[in-house]
């Protein structure tokens, strides 16, 4: 809710993207934001049985990838961390898209994640 106080002019300026300081994005550098991002959140729905999942991946270095993970049983816990072999991690994760299972992010997506390409 916008309060009394607060004038039109200042919303406008606030979504102006002519406003000083913005600086406009070409459409390729909005589709790459991943090379400023370090890590690949992913959400996974449990299977039959099995807990949902939380990932953050880190980029792939050298074959091999950072990950923390939470289940739906460890919600309120700092996570596991792990290192994975990019090529593993890819694997299991086509399986649990495979098998239908929900996921927060495109499997296309977390192919190019874990590939790099």
């Amino acid at each position: 809710m916008i309060s009394p106080s607060m004038g039109h002019t200042t919303l406008r300026l606030h979504h102006d993207h002519a406003a000083h300081g913005h600086v406009p994005r070409t459409p390729s550098e909005i589709e790459h934001h991943d090379a400023t991002t370090e890590f690949l959140t992913l959400h996974i729905a449990g299977g039959h049985g099995e807990p949902e999942r939380l990932l953050l991946i880190g980029r792939p270095e050298g074959g091999h990838v950072r990950v923390r993970e939470w289940t739906s049983q460890s919600w309120n816990s700092e996570g596991e961390d792990y290192q994975a072999v990019a090529e593993e991690l890819l694997a299991g994760l086509e399986r649990d898209f495979s098998a239908r299972r929900a996921m927060s992010e495109e499997i296309y997506r977390v192919r190019q994640w874990l590939t790099g390409w």
